[in-house]
């Protein structure tokens, strides 16, 4: 199973238009739509994620730590 963690921008966060479940839902659809994946989706608050320095990271392989998978 894919679960993805991500940020939501601030400004949108902030606005009186912010819908966590509908902007999950969107989300998880347009994933399966144009990707064919399946993915838990958990939104975060701004400024919740480390910033990276130098070289992305970009995919964080957590098959080993599966306590960390019931947090999500």
């Amino acid at each position: 199973k894919l679960f993805i963690r991500a940020e939501v921008d601030s400004d949108y966060y902030e606005s009186d238009e912010y819908d966590e479940e509908k902007l999950k839902e969107e989300a998880s659809e347009n994933l399966k739509a144009v990707l064919n994946i399946n993915a838990k989706l958990r939104l975060l608050e701004p400024g919740t994620l480390p910033r990276t320095v130098g070289k992305a990271k970009r995919v964080i392989d957590q098959r080993e730590e599966q306590d960390r998978i019931e947090e999500f």
